[in-house]
């Protein structure tokens, strides 16, 4: 019993010995909020969420491209329409670039829009689609399909006096955008 016990002892003292690898702030170039991250095909990190721009009601998306150590490669910010562009999530795409998903209030309407952003694998981006209707919209996941597009999880308020929120998916084919 005594033996039985030392190594359940010494086996937890063993799990539960796990490091911190590391623990770095990215405050530079006006970054405030992260939402999302993913591991990417060269064993680094891709970060998004927004950045303030200075003023009252202006944000934009982010993408933070991190190595293995999490040190800084390159960060990029991309300004859209709207005064509030926040990057809710992230999916590396078959080609090594990055598709974002989140919200804007941009045109079509005055509420918020799914937005849904393509860049290349520096973070340049390829191009950017607002998806809304008539109530507001918010982009929360994205991920690629086997046909090259992407399907989004969203949240959509039906707008009007009786406003509900319900679930909503969209499908767009990459051929299409």
């Amino acid at each position: 019993m005594k033996t039985l016990l030392t190594i359940l002892i010494l086996l937890l003292g063993i799990t539960s010995q796990a490091q911190t690898t590391f623990e770095k702030v990215y405050s530079d170039s006006g970054i405030t909020n992260a939402y999302d991250i993913i591991t990417t095909y060269d064993g680094g990190y891709a970060v998004t969420g927004f950045k303030t721009c200075g003023t009252l009601f202006c944000l934009d998306f982010f993408l933070l491209k991190l190595d293995a150590q999490g040190n800084k490669e390159w960060v990029r910010i991309y300004d859209a329409y709207g005064a509030d562009d926040h990057a809710y999530a992230i999916v590396q795409t078959k080609d090594s670039g990055f598709v974002m998903a989140g919200v804007s209030s941009t045109p079509p309407n005055l509420a918020n829009n799914v937005r849904l952003m393509k860049t290349d694998k520096n973070g340049n981006k390829l191009w950017d689609r607002n998806y809304g209707g008539l109530g507001g919209q918010d982009g929360y996941d994205v991920e690629q399909t086997f046909d090259g597009g992407f399907i989004i999880a969203t949240q959509q308020d039906t707008g009007g006096n009786n406003t509900e929120i319900q679930a909503e998916l969209i499908k767009r084919i990459q051929q299409a955008l």
